[in-house]
């Protein structure tokens, strides 16, 4: 898989934060692994919940980690939820895409965490 058959990130954001160096972007990309399904299902919980606080929490959270990875349609929901919740409104109704988003992103994570090399036709310096 290229850079540019990805559809839910885009790996070449994460290769330079972590500047061109493949074991940082790997490690980088695992600790999305690791900690990204966690958040994802305590903000699920709490949009059912309506807990505004920890929806802002968990997104602001979210957001910053999916930031890194060029994830750019998650982080637009994620956005909105956070803004909704900062200031006391009901999530809007793509909050229901959230879970869905969140497992997409995750699934290219995964790939590109062993596959990505940062060398290949669509390469960007």
């Amino acid at each position: 898989m290229t850079a540019s058959n990805y559809r839910a990130i885009d790996p070449w954001v994460l290769w330079r934060v972590a500047a061109g160096d493949v074991d940082v972007f790997r490690t980088l990309a695992w600790i999305y692994v690791q900690q990204a399904p966690a958040l994802g299902q305590r903000l699920v919980l709490a949009l059912q919940q309506d807990a505004r606080t920890e929806i802002r929490m968990a997104c602001h959270t979210l957001k910053g980690m999916a930031g890194m990875l060029g994830a750019t349609e998650l982080c637009a929901l994620l956005q909105q939820l956070e803004l909704a919740a900062r200031d006391d409104l009901p999530p809007p109704p793509e909050a229901n895409r959230v879970s869905q988003l969140c497992l997409r992103v995750l699934a290219e994570v995964e790939h590109c965490a062993t596959q990505f090399d940062g060398a290949g036709p669509d390469r960007v310096s």
